[in-house]
């Protein structure tokens, strides 16, 4: 019987090619956009997911409800915070702390090379999170000072083919580092990446480290806590309150935890959070997610759609088979079944185009890929699309199909009833629904990202390499060596700095003048500068004047944006003071704001304080012309003074363009699948314009006998899906414009929905059904009415 059903499933669906044709393609397009953004989601979601302890663990973030401060959630906490929740709090089982090092040069023998991800960290670590030891004892390789962790692929870039237990490696100004375990490299996706992690713990003799690990008033650490049970998340939160209280930390400074499930996805609005590298954005996951079931249901709509509308044509098939015994609930599993084979097709279609696109694209890991792709869940989630779409697809067609009389549909008088005519329109509708928010939607975020791109920043990004310099290995011959760059050929200026605007800066509190210290101090942004700075990053003065070599230091000079005037409510900074708790400073000159952090954050008070010479930054201003050449002139002056150390630089626009990373891969997909979606919409209208012209062919060639021209029948035939745009769009618009305003609101500075952008959704949408309707109702048009009647 089952062989049965098959055998007159595949006769039906080879029998209409065109429709089966539009069916497959309509879907395929759907499913292969389905697991794209599946496998995305997957490997988004799937961080820290290995970890056994994972729901039990959270991260420690400070909130800074200080004055000045626009973004209060800071990814660094205090140093002494940790060990005492420890000790003093029950539900807290352990607790890591991390100070991340950022990009270190290490040196073995006569060999140099940088690790991109190296931290401190205390013994609790390995304990904590579960990454996999493959040398080593995970409950001791840390306990000592000066003792480090690597993983293997470092350890190979590190000691080649040499057993690295036991060796010894400098970096950071340590000499002797001793390698104690190694860390089995994986592809499972976690925010914390590892090159390197050496013991945080103190020798005795320390006292400096010792100091800032218990130290209570200062900022710089990560920190994460294993609780007992995750239940206690809100406890532990009011026992660090008063913990931080105890321990008289200022009123405005507060801490939380944040579930390490989170981390990855929920940390978009988090300052000072450069540890947890390649955040994600939950928002984005969420609307990607969206959109694939919305291409999903328009293929789906389509397949209802073209099975309804094609009814009349299986009429007499299905009265034939009631006549002869066939059961309705027999045609229903026929009709059911059509449709899942049709989507089982497609899917296995659609699983060689993804296994393609991936190759190139590279949307996940390609180990990770394969990994999806053998595991059960993955094989469970396939078998449930392809179930529950062939359900919602072939559910009504069945139904519908089923129910005919045989005594009516033999005679020939079967027509399609108000209730099939009535769905047609509501599933149409839905698609242009659904088509017009994504349209809208992609003019939106495409138009956002625009704008965040070509935003002024308030400085001139191009043409600028940055290095690193690591104090350590380049103090020594750096003035010699700038002066060397400033005289290369392509060379425009040089500057250095203690960081640049997209990669952080650190924060201070401070009082203006006239301020008590018994009042909350202010929040501000800080970063050390030589003269040449802002001259080379064009930025603009509102007020005073640059720093210059030998300029009174009785008092600390700086510079501070328009932002920090403003929150001080100062009508002009010129020869105000402000002062910390070490140091009094006098503001010698006000420049524009820029830009230091991504357009999401408003821009902050900041100010700049002036430090000659080394400066962690050296920062080159290259001529256009010739860039290659000028950088390889460095690369060899660089040989020259620091042997055998790396030449690590990067394009400043490069690094700072990472701020947009997310939005624009978003921006990029969201269009794609946008577009995809409007396809699927447009092959469905394809097929359902070419039945209904046939429906109408004898219609068409009655009014064509009385006189209508060409015109005035394609208008006709169009009205009905122009009627059905008009009425989706008064629905569509207002959840449109919700759904967007929602999205813009993460940004502080963003552009306005203009009513232009709806205009251009509804005529993108009217061109498209104009041009796909019209099509065939032309082609009826044109038919000569004596070929059309002459069946009457």
């Amino acid at each position: 019987m089952f062989k049965n059903y098959i055998k007159i499933a595949f006769r039906n669906i080879l029998k209409t090619k065109s429709i089966s044709l539009i069916n497959l393609l309509g879907i395929t397009i759907g499913l292969v956009s389905s697991l794209i953004i599946f496998l995305y989601v997957f490997y988004e979601t799937s961080y820290d997911s290995f970890h056994n302890k994972k729901d039990r663990i959270f991260k420690i973030l400070s909130i800074d409800e200080a004055i000045g401060v626009s973004s209060s959630m800071v990814g660094m906490t205090i140093p002494a915070l940790a060990e005492t929740m420890k000790k003093e709090i029950p539900e807290v089982e352990e607790v890591v702390r991390i100070i991340d090092g950022g990009e270190t040069l290490i040196r073995y023998e006569d060999r140099f090379l940088y690790a991109e991800n190296y931290f401190y960290t205390s013994p609790s670590f390995l304990n904590i999170f579960d990454f996999e030891i493959k040398e080593g004892n995970p409950k001791t390789c840390l306990n000592s000072p000066y003792t480090a962790v690597l993983t293997e692929s470092m350890a190979q870039k590190i000691f080649g083919e040499e057993n690295p237990i036991g060796k010894t490696f400098s970096a950071d100004g340590n000499e002797n580092i001793e390698v104690t375990g190694i860390i089995k490299d994986s592809n499972k996706s976690s925010h914390i990446n590892i090159d390197v992690i050496v013991s945080i713990n103190p020798s005795p003799s320390d006292t400096s480290i010792i100091d800032y690990l218990n130290s209570w008033h200062s900022i710089g650490v990560i920190e994460y806590a294993l609780l007992t049970d995750e239940k206690h998340q809100e406890k532990v939160i009011n026992e660090i309150e008063r913990t931080l209280r105890k321990n008289n930390v200022r009123p405005a400074w507060k801490a939380t935890l944040q579930p390490l499930k989170d981390v990855h996805l929920k940390s978009e609005e988090i300052l000072f959070d450069e540890f947890n590298k390649n955040k994600g954005n939950i928002n984005y996951v969420r609307y990607l997610t969206l959109v694939a079931i919305v291409i999903l249901l328009i293929a789906s709509f389509n397949y209802m759609n073209l099975s309804t509308a094609r009814s009349s044509k299986r009429a007499r098939e299905v009265g034939v088979r009631k006549t002869v015994g066939a059961r309705k609930k027999q045609l229903i599993i026929q009709h059911l079944l059509e449709s899942v084979i049709l989507i089982f097709i497609s899917m296995v279609l659609s699983l060689g185009i993804v296994e393609v696109i991936n190759n190139i694209f590279h949307v996940v890991n390609q180990a990770l890929f394969q990994f999806i792709g053998l595991s059960p869940q993955f094989i469970v989630y396939l078998l449930l699309i392809v179930i529950v779409l062939g359900l919602i697809s072939g559910v009504y067609p069945a139904f519908i199909m089923s129910g005919f009389k045989p005594h009516i549909v033999l005679k020939g008088k079967f027509e399609t009833g108000k209730q099939g005519v009535l769905l047609k329109k509501i599933l149409v509708g839905m698609q242009f629904v659904a088509t017009f928010i994504m349209i809208v939607g992609v003019i939106i975020i495409v138009k956002q990202l625009d704008y965040t791109l070509k935003k002024d920043k308030g400085f001139d990004q191009s043409n600028i390499i940055n290095i690193t310099l690591n104090p350590q290995n380049t103090r020594s011959n750096f003035d010699a060596f700038k002066k060397e760059v400033e005289k290369t050929p392509g060379v425009q200026a040089c500057a250095t700095s203690s960081s640049m605007p997209g990669i952080g800066f650190g924060r201070v509190g401070v009082l203006p003048e006239g301020v008590s210290e018994e009042e909350d101090s202010w929040i501000v942004s800080m970063f050390v500068i030589d003269e040449n700075y802002i001259p080379l990053m064009k930025m603009e003065f509102v007020e005073g004047e640059n720093f210059r070599e030998r300029m009174s230091r009785d008092i600390l000079p700086v510079i501070v944006n328009e932002s920090f005037v403003r929150s001080m409510g100062w009508k002009n900074g010129l020869n105000k003071t402000f002062r910390s708790h070490r140091w009094q400073a006098k503001v010698i000159g006000v420049i524009k704001d820029f830009h230091f952090t991504s357009l999401r954050h408003k821009i902050e008070p900041l100010f700049m304080i002036y430090r000659p010479g080394f400066n962690h930054i050296l920062s080159i201003k290259l001529s256009p012309n010739n860039r290659t050449k000028t950088v390889k002139s460095i690369e060899k002056l660089w040989s020259q003074m620091y042997e055998g150390i790396p030449f690590n630089y990067d394009f400043y626009d490069e690094t700072f363009s990472q701020l947009f990373k997310k939005e624009k891969s978003f921006s990029k997909m969201f269009f794609s699948f946008t577009l995809l979606s409007i396809i699927v919409a447009i092959l469905g209208l394809f097929g359902l314009a070419a039945y209904s012209a046939e429906q109408r062919t004898k219609e068409i060639g009655i009014r064509k006998t009385f006189g209508a021209s060409i015109k005035q029948l394609v208008v006709l035939q169009s009205n009905e899906y122009l009627r059905l745009i008009m009425l989706a769009i008064l629905v569509a618009a207002p959840i449109a414009y919700y759904i967007l305003k929602k999205w813009l609101q993460g940004f502080e500075y963003k552009i306005n929905m203009s009513i232009n952008v709806y205009f251009a959704a509804a005529l993108i949408i009217i061109l498209v059904t104009i041009l796909t309707v019209g099509f065939h109702a032309f082609n009826s048009a044109r038919k000569n009415p004596a070929d059309t009647l002459r069946y009457e």
